[in-house]
């Protein structure tokens, strides 16, 4: 199965709600998931805290929106947006 978490902040930012998809998407994939995580890339302070890349290591992430609820809704079975709430679509 494959999951996608699309958020409205960059990762960079590391606040609670980026801590939460980083945690939860590693351990989709230890439990066999397939997940991809795209981001904004706004950062309300301006300042990234973290690296992405480095923290997520093998996991797929990109920062930018291009026609993404189309493209996410074809290729994932589950995907959420946050966006001060969790929304989930289910294919």
């Amino acid at each position: 199965m494959r999951v996608s978490f699309c958020h409205h902040l960059s990762l960079s930012y590391f606040g609670g709600g980026e801590k939460w998809i980083i945690s939860a998407a590693k351990e989709l994939v230890k439990r066999g998931y397939e997940v991809e995580i795209c981001a904004l890339s706004l950062l309300l302070d301006g300042k990234p805290k973290i690296n992405p890349k480095e923290v997520l290591e093998d996991i797929p992430h990109s920062e930018n929106y291009r026609n993404i609820a189309m493209l996410l809704h074809l290729l994932f079975t589950i995907v959420f947006f946050f966006y001060f709430f969790p929304v989930m679509m289910v294919r």
